[in-house]
């Protein structure tokens, strides 16, 4: 089993890019981690993630929930 990470700029994204390299099943402890080396390659741009798990014979599962890493700052003070 693998796991493929998809990126995309919507929260609602369809498609969206793949990213390389795919994410190998978890190991010892049960968990997987992938990080996005070129996320905020844009200013000021907010990424939404889905994932697919692939398994014996190219079978997909339904995408998971969308998570996201967005570009803002905090204003200390701010309301």
């Amino acid at each position: 089993m693998r796991y493929e990470v998809y990126r995309g700029t919507s929260p609602y994204f369809t498609g969206g890019t793949k990213l390389t390299p795919d994410v190998s099943a978890p190991g010892p402890g049960n968990q997987a981690t992938f990080t996005d080396a070129t996320a905020f390659a844009l200013p000021l741009t907010n990424y939404y993630y889905v994932v697919v798990s692939v398994g014996a014979g190219e079978t997909r599962s339904p995408a998971s929930n969308r998570v996201g890493a967005f570009h803002f700052s905090l204003t200390p003070g701010a309301q």
